[in-house]
């Protein structure tokens, strides 16, 4: 299994690092890895993104500027539970 990253840092530095899109220019690569190599892949970032997208506010996810919390952890166990679920396992 292949994880892509959580995107998230409530701070200056992570604002100006999402600015160059870092994370979903990685998680693409790790997307496409996963695909080429047929490796079960737990997406997290789009989770990850999607749930901001919804309207949740970056700082409910996480405990400390890049750090997820409770919440956090619970949706990146979500996506890699559904994933070994979906292969199978």
């Amino acid at each position: 299994m292949i994880i892509t990253a959580i995107g998230g840092e409530a701070s200056p530095a992570g604002a100006e690092r999402f600015s160059r899109d870092v994370l979903t220019k990685r998680a693409a690569l790790i997307r496409k890895l996963a695909d080429s190599e047929k490796v079960i892949l737990a997406d997290v970032s789009a989770a990850w993104l999607a749930e901001l997208a919804k309207g949740t506010p970056q700082a409910e996810l996480l405990s400390q500027v890049n750090h997820p919390n409770l919440r956090g952890h619970q949706l990146a166990a979500d996506v890699i539970i559904k994933a070994l679920a979906e292969a199978g396992l």
